[in-house]
């Protein structure tokens, strides 16, 4: 049995070690817990059993423990500077041995291991992987971009995206990031040149969600207008440009929600 409570227990001791006082490790330990949450109601309305809803929930807390290092190393979050924090989360779970100071039994581990690595790649790719694996690195990696929605709109553009309210305003877009955009896929950051190339990547997030109950989450809490109306662009281009983007995400929404099934 999974015991969640000594689990966040592990996790708050290890995250203490960092400087908390930091912008950039709160926001990560507080979006640590909120994917934790998103895990935990995606594992209850795709209807997992007891087992699996704690699984989901551990791999919700571990899936970003390898963020702190990278940020204390090189106060960045973009993984294309060097440094992927999934790759590092595995090393420091199963290579160092950490992951038994969050659960026991050893049944988990392939679950944890593969979900954690593939949470964070521009797509899932399913080869070699159990249905089983599948489902649980379907759930976080949609928990994850689902809290991602909620920093996007509250935390500061300083602590997002290191960048001043001004700067994020005056910010301009890269013709070939919005055909990319229209073309509903995700976009990969290393090829984004501006400031809103990176916001446009963020909502880009909608294109890459797995279940229904996602897209209802989003919709319900008004995520896609709130995190487009957050900046006041100046650029009256770049205003047209969010607010066609604005059209398609809304489209695009609704066709998920209208079809059959998951």
């Amino acid at each position: 049995m999974i015991d969640l409570v000594q689990a966040k227990e592990v996790f708050s001791k290890y995250v203490n070690e960092f400087d908390v006082k930091d912008p950039k490790i709160d926001l990560k330990i507080r979006h640590t817990f909120h994917v934790q949450n998103l895990s935990e109601y995606l594992a209850e309305n795709i209807g997992l059993n007891d087992e699996d809803f704690r699984l989901a929930s551990l791999i919700g807390l571990l899936h970003d423990i390898g963020r702190f290092e990278q940020l204390k190393e090189n106060d960045s979050y973009f993984d294309f500077t060097g440094w992927d924090h999934a790759d590092y989360g595995i090393k420091l779970l199963f290579d160092d041995g950490m992951i038994r100071e969050f659960v026991k039994e050893d049944i988990y581990d392939e679950i944890i291991r593969k979900a954690i690595y593939h949470h964070n790649k521009i797509t899932l790719v399913e080869d070699g992987l159990t249905e089983r694996e599948i489902l649980f690195a379907k759930i976080i990696r949609d928990a994850d971009k689902l809290d991602n929605y909620r920093v996007k709109v509250n935390d500061t553009f300083e602590a997002i995206i290191g960048a001043t309210e001004e700067e994020v305003e005056n910010s301009t877009y890269t013709e070939k990031i919005f055909e990319d955009f229209k073309k509903e896929q995700l976009i990969v950051s290393k090829e984004c040149k501006t400031i809103i190339d990176f916001w446009l990547s963020f909502l880009a997030f909608t294109f890459d969600l797995n279940f229904k109950e996602s897209y209802i989450y989003l919709k319900e809490n008004d995520y896609i207008n709130r995190e487009i109306d957050r900046i006041n662009y100046k650029d009256e281009k770049t205003k047209e440009m969010m607010e066609e983007a604005r059209v398609i995400l809304h489209k695009y929404i609704d066709r998920k929600l209208n079809e059959e099934g998951k």
